[in-house]
């Protein structure tokens, strides 16, 4: 068993601007909450992961935010590699509408929803991921909930969209900073 430990209440947290230096050099896990969702919509009792209208969706504006974001990493040349999504559909849209890919991972289901054995072991695979050194100078992206990296890293992701930066180390990972969605465009 492979136990990585985090260290993100220690790290002196970097500003926005001070992060994308360090991302365009790569070797970053951008854990991304999902862009704005539409609040009138609700995840249904019996919600299915392959049925959307069992689920709260992004918004308009949602859709915006994914698109401007994925169009500000790449005028930024913050290169991405991995991108690995919750099956939640506003995790998925969220990621395609950014990258135009996605790897879904069912450890990354909204953690609020499963068991405490479940929680468990999906803490235990997102901080596997949160320190998984991405390679050849290249970021990884995880888009996912709230209550996942609160679990994981003692991070509560708000507001929707905002990206938190996590360097990963050989046996731990150091929460850096985030980035929140209305920072993007005036970040050069």
């Amino acid at each position: 068993m492979l136990i990585i430990l985090c260290s993100s209440a220690e790290a002196e947290e970097f500003s926005s601007k001070q992060l994308i230096p360090l991302l365009q050099q790569g070797g970053y896990v951008l854990y991304w909450r999902h862009a704005a969702t539409d609040q009138k919509q609700k995840d249904a009792v019996d919600m299915s992961l392959d049925d959307c209208s069992t689920q709260r969706n992004l918004s308009e504006l949602g859709r915006h935010q994914a698109v401007n974001i994925g169009k500000q990493l790449t005028r930024l040349k913050v290169d991405v590699d991995r991108v690995i999504s919750s099956p939640y559909c506003r995790c998925k849209e969220t990621a395609i509408l950014a990258f135009d890919r996605v790897e879904l991972d069912t450890d990354l289901y909204f953690s609020i929803d499963v068991s405490k054995d479940k929680r468990g072991k999906q803490t235990e695979k997102l901080r596997f991921l949160l320190g998984n050194l991405p390679g050849n100078g290249k970021n990884h992206v995880i888009v996912s909930h709230t209550a996942n990296l609160k679990e994981a890293a003692d991070v509560w992701p708000k507001p929707e969209a905002v990206i938190h930066v996590f360097k990963p180390e050989s046996d731990h990972f150091t929460h850096l900073g985030k980035i929140l969605p209305d920072e993007w465009i005036n970040l050069n």
